[in-house]
């Protein structure tokens, strides 16, 4: 156990690490854990500083360093093979960790996966959420249902919740993207039918940043959809998982 990776399945085969939301910490995968260990993959849900039982720590406000600190402090647990997944923020810092591990020749993902965010090529034509005033970020957490109504409705809580949530966004939003070479593993999107802050065009534009395998899939719910339809999510992760880990490794992956 690391604080990095408080809850780690002892499962032996392929580790799938889990980079969370904005705001969220390694508990938003809890309960992919179970399911997933039935097909012999490991969840490695990664708590980054600011939350949970890092709650002490600063938060980081922008990728780069974010990264660079991912790079260190899960050195030694990156060993093929492993995959990586991220949802909304998560899946910007999953994408960017593998650029870094690329850079370093260290050793690459099997595969990665993206979930609710559009490709980061793009430009996000909708307005920033970390630059908004408390109540006018709370009515649009509520919008997206991204924290409960409970919650929402508590002033201290809110207050407690903001800053780190405001942190989070800030990784998200102020990314700059750097023109690299597509990356050597299959990418798979993941979007919700429902969701505001991704259209599928946007989804699958993550096809531009592989020259291996891509696939796109869009499950019922909003930005959140990974709650609302998580035993479809799994069962796409599950069966294209145990897809790679039987395929002949791509050259480059796993050796530096």
């Amino acid at each position: 156990m690391s604080a990095w990776l408080p809850a780690a399945s002892p499962v032996e085969g392929m580790r799938l690490f889990c980079f969370p939301h904005a705001g969220a910490g390694a508990s938003a995968y809890r309960a992919w854990t179970g399911p997933l260990a039935r097909s012999g993959i490991a969840v490695c849900p990664v708590q980054l500083p600011g939350r949970e039982n890092r709650m002490g720590e600063p938060a980081f406000r922008a990728v780069e360093p974010l990264v660079d600190a991912l790079v260190m402090g899960l050195a030694d647990r990156l060993v093929p093979p492993f995959a990586l997944f991220g949802h909304s923020m998560g899946a910007l810092v999953a994408f960017e960790l593998a650029h870094a591990l690329r850079e370093r020749g260290a050793p690459l993902p099997a595969q990665l996966f993206v979930s609710g965010r559009i490709a980061p090529q793009l430009t996000d034509p909708r307005g920033k959420l970390h630059d908004l005033s408390d109540a006018e970020l709370g009515a649009r957490l509520a919008e997206l249902d991204g924290m409960p109504a409970a919650l929402l409705a508590d002033p201290e809580v809110l207050a407690f919740l903001l800053p780190l949530l405001r942190a989070d966004l800030a990784v998200n939003e102020d990314y700059r993207y750097s023109p690299r070479p597509p990356l050597p593993m299959p990418i798979t999107a993941f979007g919700g039918t429902g969701d505001p802050k991704v259209t599928e065009a946007e989804l699958r534009a993550w096809a531009e940043q592989t020259d291996a395998a891509f696939a796109a899939h869009s499950l019922p719910g909003g930005h959140f959809f990974v709650q609302e339809s998580m035993r479809s999510l799994l069962g796409f992760l599950a069966v294209e998982l145990s897809r790679t880990l039987a395929a002949p490794r791509v050259p480059g992956q796993g050796a530096r």
